[in-house]
């Protein structure tokens, strides 16, 4: 997969160089990092972290359901099915394997962390690669580091994968955008304990939430294996301005979507360096053609 995607970059890059956009990005959202998803709870449930951004709320405000309602993280374990963490994972080929991103509509909590490390132990005992992606914290980056410190630890390392997301370096930006996760100096912490004990570790910095990705790039590039750069979908049906620091964040977010051809520029030359398929979409409507 990591070759396809890897294709897939190298092609976009000739587009930028020469302006012809004959390539199409087959897949898109989550199915740019696994071949599948699979979560512990209902997706219909908002999520402690109350990102602002978040688009399980726009679903549920599309059916008209109470995503303004915030969890309360100790209410968590109750949404979390119990079907989901019994389930058996049936021995496949190598052929059937899949590369499972877990999970994709809730994040991993203190309170579900142990549920996440049964239902990984069983997905890669039965054969399949892993893909954890969170907006990481530490007790629960070290529940999971601690729980697969086994005899079977140096294969657990290589069915198993982070996706930590990180779009800005400046706790402003995350605190307005992701309410109640954790900041930066938690996520940057994390990603560095992953590294220590060998893990694959790579950034989603999707929605980009700074206006200098350069920098963020350089902070964790001595830590992860690739750093995927995206900006933020829908962001008019996703977030409503309200207030003076609204319509801040929302002026940032499309210089941040204007600067896209610069970032690119100066980041291209470096092979840890990803692009979501929004920002080929974003190049590609605006036939953005590097000299």
């Amino acid at each position: 997969m990591l070759k396809k995607i890897a294709d897939e970059r190298t092609q976009f890059y000739e587009c930028l160089r020469t302006g012809v956009y004959t390539m199409t990005m087959a897949k898109s959202g989550t199915f740019d990092w696994s071949s599948s998803t699979y979560n512990l709870k209902k997706g219909t449930v908002a999520c402690p972290n109350d990102c602002k951004y978040c688009y399980i709320k726009t679903i549920d405000r599309r059916f008209k359901r109470n995503a303004d309602f915030v969890i309360d993280i100790e209410n968590l374990v109750c949404d979390t099915e119990p079907k989901k963490v019994t389930k058996n994972w049936r021995k496949v080929t190598d052929a059937n394997s899949k590369y499972i991103m877990m999970p994709s509509s809730h994040d991993i909590f203190d309170n579900n962390v142990h549920d996440i490390c049964v239902v990984t132990e069983k997905m890669i005992d039965a054969g399949h690669d892993v893909l954890l992606v969170s907006k990481p914290r530490i007790s629960c980056i070290r529940h999971i580091i601690n729980y697969f410190d086994t005899p079977k630890s140096e294969f657990a390392k290589r069915q198993i994968d982070f996706k930590l997301t990180i779009g800005s370096h400046d706790n402003k930006d995350i605190r307005f955008w992701e309410g109640n996760a954790p900041l930066f100096e938690e996520r940057f912490e994390c990603v560095k304990l992953l590294h220590a004990n060998g893990y694959t570790v790579g950034i989603s910095a999707e929605p980009l939430l700074t206006t200098d990705p350069v920098r963020l790039f350089h902070i964790l590039e001595p830590y992860v294996n690739s750093i995927w750069f995206g900006e933020m979908n829908y962001s008019s049906s996703l977030f409503k301005v309200k207030t003076p620091e609204d319509e801040l964040y929302l002026g940032k977010l499309k210089t941040i979507s204007s600067q896209f051809p610069s970032y690119i520029k100066q980041l291209m030359s470096n092979d840890k360096v990803y692009w979501k398929t929004g920002v080929f979409r974003y190049c590609r409507n605006h036939q953005i053609k590097f000299d």
